[in-house]
């Protein structure tokens, strides 16, 4: 990937493009309500759902005493901005969308899109969340700068991003194993040595800058060390183990296909990772795209903490739930998307195939075999991963309009159900 400078026209075009997706997006759920379609709106009460509630009462109260001890399972930079800002549920939604707005028009500052493949990845159904009041839309940004640093380098870019990514959700961590990787896989083996000095000093540094902080302040204010990591062991039953398979999901068969969905991706890339890893080590054949393996490993790892750290509640199975927002509502999911819609290689017939095979082996996991009838369920998600390869085609207009219109849709019940506190995740 060469890139000599980055558009800032562009940046601002794609920066005023979402807003004005978002303001569809609100007319046309209004417009729902209007004729009876969806029978709620968001407002203060409505938005302030599940983890949005924990986030408003550490905004409120802080992690000091008398708040209640559940606090201290999350993190504080998404409440401290929404403290700093002074503004009400719904008002904080508007800012989460404008940050994720920032964030989307820097990634389209990397890779240059055309307008119809910007709406496409808009319409990410996951993405549904940069509307609430969750942390997910502050990441999306912190990511993106994090991204636009390396790509361009811009050093302090990038140190600020990866600090403040380490003060905003858990899932930084991940970032020490991929941001390794792509120094690594991205340079000629003999500079290994070069690629873990620079990998310590330009990564490795501001994120365990960001972690220690992180957990020096909660001990601040709690007198607990490293209480985050013991509430998520003992209340939210994220401890080692090995999968209990078939997997399920916390809402039931509602959400399956879409966390699975989610899973199946970071298996993709964990087959492209080794693939890359040999081409490496036998031939040492570099990849050109730095970001793209950042967004494999990080995926990978997600989908590892997904597997061997996810609870059994109530089903006493593993839980997938989650795993389409930690994977699909990232800014380090793009790269990998780019990568599907612009392939090296025009995809062949035995692509198609490869795709269908892996898909269900997943699916199996899920528990596809147990009827004809679930399995062609869990196989709505390999018809969609095929259109989104059948979009590459310059010949074929189709596979875009049809993925843009099921994302836009899929969105607006997603956002729906969220409103109505059933579960969408």
């Amino acid at each position: 990937m060469q890139l000599v400078r980055p558009d800032k026209k562009d940046i601002f075009q794609t920066f005023w493009l979402v807003i004005g997706y978002g303001l569809f997006f609100l007319a046309f759920y209004l417009f729902l309500y209007k004729i009876t379609m969806v029978s709620v709106l968001p407002d203060d009460l409505t938005l302030l759902r599940w983890d949005a509630g924990i986030y408003k009462e550490i905004m409120d109260k802080g992690y000091a005493p008398p708040a209640p001890p559940h606090l201290v399972g999350w993190y504080f930079l998404f409440p401290w901005v929404w403290k700093l800002l002074h503004v009400s549920v719904t008002g904080i939604s508007v800012v989460n969308y404008v940050f994720f707005a920032a964030g989307f028009s820097l990634v389209c500052g990397i890779y240059k899109l055309t307008v119809t493949e910007k709406l496409l990845w808009m319409s990410l159904p996951a993405l549904f969340i940069m509307m609430t009041p969750y942390s997910e839309a502050l990441f999306f940004l912190f990511g993106a700068m994090a991204m636009f640093g390396i790509a361009y380098r811009i050093r302090w870019l990038i140190w600020s991003g990866l600090f403040l990514l380490a003060l905003t959700r858990a899932n930084a961590i991940f970032l020490f194993a991929a941001l390794l990787a792509m120094e690594l896989l991205s340079n000629p083996r003999k500079d290994w040595y070069r690629c873990l000095r620079r990998y310590l000093i330009d990564y490795a540094l501001p994120l365990g800058l960001g972690l220690g902080f992180f957990i020096w302040y909660k001990y601040y204010c709690t007198h607990i060390w490293f209480g985050y990591f013991t509430y998520q062991q003992t209340d939210q039953g994220h401890v080692f183990g090995g999968p209990t398979l078939p997997f399920a999901n916390f809402t039931g068969q509602r959400m399956l296909w879409i966390n699975a969905l989610a899973l199946c991706c970071t298996f993709v890339a964990l087959l492209q990772v080794i693939r890359k890893a040999v081409l490496w080590l036998k031939k040492d054949i570099q990849e050109t795209d730095k970001l793209f393996i950042l967004s494999l490993v990080f995926m990978i790892v997600t989908g590892y903490k997904t597997v061997f750290y996810n609870p059994t509640w109530g089903e006493n199975r593993t839980l997938l739930f989650g795993t389409s927002r930690y994977v699909f509502a990232t800014s380090f999911f793009l790269p990998f998307l780019y990568r599907v819609m612009h392939p090296k290689k025009e995809y062949k017939r035995w692509h198609y195939l490869y795709v269908f095979l892996v898909a269900n082996a997943i699916w199996l996991t899920c528990g596809s075999y147990v009827h004809l009838q679930q399995s062609l369920y869990m196989n709505f998600g390999t018809l969609l991963m095929v259109l989104w390869m059948l979009q590459s085609n310059k010949k074929m207009e189709w596979p875009k309009y049809a993925l843009l219109s099921f994302g836009f849709f899929m969105q607006v019940i997603l956002y729906y159900w969220y409103l109505l506190s059933w579960f969408p995740d």
